[in-house]
């Protein structure tokens, strides 16, 4: 989610490599792991990260354990998100995977630079790699892997019952897609 522009994105879902982030030591004000000791997919709060100047006692704005790419590959998984996209006290992002909350987020999430800019929160889908330097310094000219996601029915609204696919089924209200 960003604001667009040269604007930081204001949360984004990364897999961390290996030895990136320390959820251990960080101040449980910023870091929420939701009783997660594990994970690799993480959620990032970039935009408001680098306004702030949040270093390794911030874990450079990496907040939420979500879960471990690798024990899900092949699996489903929904991902709800709920957010208050605020430069203040007020912004939360809560986040619940396959209907259980692993993330709980209350403060900033948006830089006062970003909200200045006067555009709205957009969403973009995709994978991005980066660091591709790493892979190249282990593997060297090996091609690198293959990345693909699925997307099936995304879904915006102003309550859960908008967007929970569950309930949706229930209630018999057809997929978007």
């Amino acid at each position: 989610w960003t604001m667009g522009g040269k604007n930081k994105p204001i949360f984004r879902f990364i897999q961390l490599g290996k030895g990136e982030a320390s959820f251990d030591g960080c101040d449980p004000l910023v870091c929420n792991t939701r009783d997660r000791s594990s994970g690799d997919l993480v959620v990032q709060l970039e935009d408001i990260a680098k306004a702030q100047g949040w270093d390794d006692s911030k874990n450079d704005g990496y907040v939420c354990r979500l879960f471990d790419l690798a024990e899900r590959q092949g699996q489903w998984v929904d991902i709800m998100v709920n957010t208050n996209f605020s430069s203040g006290d007020d912004g939360y992002l809560r986040i619940w995977i396959d209907q259980r909350m692993v993330c709980n987020y209350a403060g900033p999430l948006v830089s006062p630079q970003s909200l200045a800019s006067g555009r709205e929160p957009g969403h973009r889908r995709g994978i991005y790699s980066s660091w591709t330097s790493r892979w190249d310094k282990v593997y060297g000219d090996r091609p690198k892997p293959r990345l693909i996601v699925y997307y099936d029915e995304f879904r915006t609204g102003t309550q859960m019952s908008d967007v929970d696919v569950r309930q949706l089924e229930n209630a018999q209200i057809s997929p978007v897609d």
